[in-house]
């Protein structure tokens, strides 16, 4: 009987920490809400009008963008996306375009075979 009421204690002071941050959570939720004007509806979550209105004419376009932007940035980003394909891609890739194109590279057209 000893054990059992001190794991109902254990049992219960869990159960208050997980309300207090529960609590918490929630309190901070609400005022991150207030800071960023923003509403969840339907799980969505929906700024006010004043806020679009800002991100609006925050915006900037593709050619403005690639305007302004330093030409290291721009020449720079076709390396950074090219490094998607991993190696083990390339090594294939350039193994079997090797494998097509040799035969055709070593006798030239219209040479006999």
């Amino acid at each position: 009987m000893v054990n059992k009421s001190k794991i109902d204690d254990i049992l219960l002071r869990l159960r208050r920490v997980q309300q207090e941050l529960e609590d918490e959570f929630e309190r901070l939720l609400v005022e991150k809400r207030d800071e960023f004007h923003y509403t969840i509806r339907r799980g969505k979550v929906v700024f006010e009008r004043g806020v679009r209105r800002l991100q609006r004419g925050q915006r900037v376009g593709l050619w403005r963008y690639l305007r302004d932007a330093p030409l290291a940035y721009i020449l720079s980003a076709p390396v950074i996306y090219g490094m998607i394909i991993t190696l083990g891609d390339v090594g294939f890739v350039s193994h079997g375009l090797s494998a097509y194109l040799l035969p055709d590279l070593r006798y030239p057209v219209g040479s006999p075979v």
